[in-house]
């Protein structure tokens, strides 16, 4: 009889092989930040000003929205193994690091590095299934630093949150991807804050999306609230913006295409998908000895699914999940004890 795995988390369900692709989730994650160009900022020649301080808060947010159409793949990627790392670089020659210190729950620690900028931070992966739809949300924060941009040449410091994502038709009909919460961006040096909303409209483009760039006035409260990012927004109240002249600026678009920001009726055009290329993954296949034993470039499954060794594959997947849950129950102390231990 077949067994139903609707409601449950999916990062609690086997599935066979035939639904994956050779890699590991930890690489997949790297696919929505590859929108690398966006963050190389022009240099200042006048110093700081408030259309600098505008600028770099709209090539972020450009930076945010333009990783979106990245998000998952036709297949599924293997689900990380705790204490796995990934060491590889883009091929702009940015520097990527990204771990897994915890499984239960998920979560995944990530960072990128260059001259110009870096990106860090850290989330829990939350994954349920039911019937053909798989609904994912990604509970934590990410930093965007602008690296000699601040007064003074340091950093610029920005927060983001990632969207909860809805995919239909995983195992069979027609695929699609919605995303189904807010998208925030805060500058707290600045006092910046754009919220990003996704209207699913059933009339004209599902894809559409909207937003409104405004001068917060408590930064203090901003921060407590992207440090524990709730799926809705349920305390619009909590905000007070500044002046209450109405925001600073309008974000249209579409999170598949582009995205436009208006500032009193001049639109201007942050991002273009299609006139965007995006730099490479490149896995560091000629420095195999430097890279971690932990690295996911080693793992059994990966490497027998890349090779097409389907059975193969699936017999090291197998393996490594017996491995995770007899690991989960020794760190509970509810692993039977072996006749030697006795």
């Amino acid at each position: 009889m077949p067994v139903s795995h609707s409601g449950k988390s999916i990062t609690q369900i086997s599935l066979p092989c035939t639904f994956f692709e050779a890699r590991s989730t930890l690489y997949r994650e790297l696919e929505y930040f590859r929108a690398t160009p966006l963050l190389v900022r022009p240099e200042q020649t006048e110093g700081e000003t408030e259309d600098s301080i505008l600028s770099d808060f709209y090539a972020v947010c450009a930076y945010v929205v333009a990783g979106l159409h990245r998000f998952g793949g036709a297949r599924k990627a293997f689900n990380p193994i705790l204490g796995e790392t990934l060491q590889c670089s883009l091929s702009d020659g940015t520097a990527c690091y990204a771990s897994q210190p915890s499984h239960h729950p998920p979560v995944t620690q990530v960072l990128l590095d260059s001259p110009s900028f870096r990106v860090h931070g850290c989330a829990e992966l939350y994954a349920k299934m039911k019937g053909k739809t798989v609904g994912v949300k990604q509970i934590g924060t990410f930093t965007v630093e602008l690296k000699g941009r601040g007064p003074g040449g340091a950093k610029r410091v920005y927060t983001y949150t990632i969207p909860d994502a809805l995919t239909t038709g995983v195992t069979g009909g027609d695929k699609y991807t919605r995303y189904t919460s807010e998208c925030v961006v805060y500058d707290a040096a600045n006092g910046l804050e754009c919220v990003i909303a996704f209207p699913n409209r059933k009339k004209g483009s599902a894809d559409e999306i909207e937003g409104a760039v405004h001068r917060v006035a408590d930064t203090g409260v901003r921060e407590a609230y992207y440090a524990t990012k709730e799926s809705k927004r349920k305390d619009k109240q909590r905000v007070a913006y500044q002046g209450g002249s109405g925001p600073v600026s309008v974000l249209t678009g579409n999170w598949l295409s582009h995205l436009h920001v208006s500032v009193e009726g001049v639109d201007t055009l942050l991002w273009e998908r299609k006139g965007m290329d995006l730099p490479t993954i490149e896995p560091r296949e000629g420095e195999r000895e430097t890279l971690l034993p932990s690295d996911g470039m080693f793992r059994p499954d990966v490497t027998a699914l890349g090779e097409g060794d389907m059975e193969a594959a699936q017999v090291a997947k197998e393996a490594g999940e017996n491995g995770q849950r007899r690991d989960r129950r020794l760190r509970n102390g509810t692993e039977p004890e072996t006749p030697s231990q006795k």
